[in-house]
């Protein structure tokens, strides 16, 4: 899907943009519109509750992410680089006229929203577990097979994890010392 976008730089409808390693991409309660397509390196989206910034989700590279309104809604959630990256943007008139030419791309996109959704259902599922061990266990080892399926290597910071648990950093430094060791060759925790 990302060389099918980018065919559509060249004429305006889709816009391929640079971020340095924790640049905003989207700010919370903004009310920027379109579709991101993260091209390379990794994003985070997070929330801000009671001051305090936790992670939602890590995007990898074909992930799609965005916001798709006609109205003035402002997003509950930002995204920013945890690594330089590079994304594919369009806004929602560029999607209304790539629709008209590439209507089978645009379904793409959309299909790809929905799987984004449903793996977060996923996420919140797992996280459900009431025992903090488990909680940050499952998250692993969902993080890993995604990393596996992908082949891409990532690396993440208990803060990011703690955040995505939704537990505190210093519980999840606690948690983590008592777990095994997850056998990884793309996930690198510091």
């Amino acid at each position: 899907m990302v060389e099918e976008l980018k065919k559509y730089t060249r004429c305006g409808l889709i816009r391929e943009l640079s971020y340095k390693r924790r640049e905003s991409i989207i700010s919370e309660g903004s009310s920027e519109e379109g579709i991101y397509v993260l091209e390379d390196g990794a994003v985070e989206l997070y929330t801000f509750v009671k001051s305090k910034r936790n992670v939602l989700d890590l995007l990898l590279p074909g992930d799609v992410f965005g916001v798709i309104s006609n109205s003035t809604y402002k997003t509950s959630y930002g995204a920013r680089a945890i690594t330089a990256s590079k994304v594919l943007h369009t806004s929602m008139d560029g999607l209304k006229k790539l629709g008209e030419t590439e209507p089978g791309l645009i379904l793409e996109l959309f299909s790809s929203l929905l799987d984004r959704q449903a793996y977060l259902y996923r996420v919140f599922t797992l996280l459900s577990a009431t025992r903090a061990t488990d909680r940050i266990r499952n998250l692993l080892q969902l993080l890993d097979k995604n990393l596996e399926e992908r082949n891409i290597k990532l690396t993440v910071n208990k803060f990011q994890i703690s955040s995505m648990a939704g537990l505190s950093y210093e519980h999840t430094v606690r948690c983590m010392s008592g777990l095994k060791t997850l056998e990884s060759r793309r996930l690198r925790i510091w």
